[in-house]
């Protein structure tokens, strides 16, 4: 069994899904595995993950926090990151995030910095989205401060907070966080590890 499961929820984006996989693929940390949850493409998807080695399910349509639900149950790792299909992870993220756990064992959750991109430009965030570490709900009410593709969850987490809410299309990351929030902190590696474009 893998200590990490990398989920990539995915929807007709076979154009730049190459770039999430192999940044996986090319990280320090090896004993991991990769699930693609393919929420219902319709364009090259199916052909592209072929080239990897990879866990894929196709499954029909019904919006991202059913994929990540999906992804999570069928996670064998202790550990799970999330990787959004047009992020990618630079090489030594879930090594640095193991390392943090091994320090910190009293956390379920640890985040990192983020570097966004718009194109070819770089975007530099205000400082109101500077992530959240500890115990954030005072700010997580106002605004997002964590980023789905920064994270390392202990899977005992979703034990304790549940699993995405399949009623929300958009946003469904943001009512997990606030779910976190409310009972315990976040750690967070003040260091880039990955790459928002």
């Amino acid at each position: 069994m893998p200590l990490v499961s990398v989920i990539i929820p995915t929807y007709n984006r076979a154009y730049i899904l190459p770039k999430a996989i192999e940044s996986v693929i090319n990280q320090t940390f090896k004993d991991l595995e990769i699930i693609v949850v393919d929420d219902g493409s319709t364009d090259e998807t199916p052909y592209i993950i072929t080239k990897y080695p990879l866990i894929y399910v196709k499954k029909p349509r019904k919006g991202v926090a059913h994929a990540r639900n999906t992804g999570i149950k069928k996670a064998q790792g202790k550990f799970i990151c999330f990787l959004d299909s047009d992020d990618y992870f630079v090489p030594e993220k879930i090594e640095k995030q193991l390392k943090f756990f091994e320090k910190n064992p009293q956390y379920k959750i640890v985040q990192t910095e983020e570097i966004w991109y718009k194109g070819n430009r770089r975007i530099f965030p205000k400082k109101k989205h500077q992530k959240a570490e500890g115990y954030f709900f005072d700010r997580a009410i106002k605004l997002c401060v964590v980023s789905m593709s920064t994270v390392m969850i202990k899977r005992e987490l979703f034990d304790e907070i549940g699993l995405f809410d399949e009623d929300f299309w958009v946003c469904e990351d943001y009512e997990f966080w606030l779910r976190i929030a409310i009972k315990m902190p976040v750690g967070l590696i003040k260091e880039p590890l990955v790459i928002k474009s």
